[in-house]
């Protein structure tokens, strides 16, 4: 299945074990929408797209 962009996370965020820790990926996607207006374009192409499925 095509993806248009690659997923990670979990390499980013897991130990050597494989296990991941999901305080610093949950405290680094805070930091990310927190910064400008991530939150907001973000929430504003969820709703076009929701709109343009129905």
């Amino acid at each position: 299945m095509h993806a248009a962009y690659v997923d990670v996370t979990e390499k980013l965020f897991a130990d050597e074990a494989g296990e991941t820790h999901w305080h610093p990926r949950e405290a680094f996607k805070e930091q990310v929408l927190s910064f400008g207006d991530v939150r907001e374009q973000i929430r504003q192409k969820l709703e076009e797209a929701r709109l343009q499925k129905v």
